[in-house]
């Protein structure tokens, strides 16, 4: 399941548009009837800046104050291919909670 919410980062880590936090905020909350296991956090150019996903944990927190969070921003540059033509998995090196 997917959620979106305004905001807009650079690819050299401008904010070009805020990150709508009360919006985020309503969206995570209809989410809370389906029993989330874990809330991964992707956001564009978070590579340049990952200011709105760090936001964007710290509001889940709110909502989901026992879950399992991950912002994409973390994650370590590695990926372990399987077989050749697969799609890589990306190994995690924190898990936020």
């Amino acid at each position: 399941m997917t959620i979106e919410v305004p905001g807009r980062i650079d690819t050299k880590g401008q904010i070009i548009k805020l990150l709508d936090a009360s919006l985020l905020r309503e969206r995570l909350r209809s989410l809370i009837k389906y029993k989330p296991d874990a809330i991964t956090i992707s956001l564009i150019n978070s590579f340049a800046d990952p200011a709105h996903e760090i936001e964007a944990m710290e509001v889940a927190k709110e909502i989901f104050p026992a879950g399992r969070l991950l912002i994409v921003s973390n994650l370590i540059d590695i990926y372990l291919t399987i077989e050749p033509g697969e799609v890589p998995i990306s190994i995690s090196s924190e898990v936020c909670s």
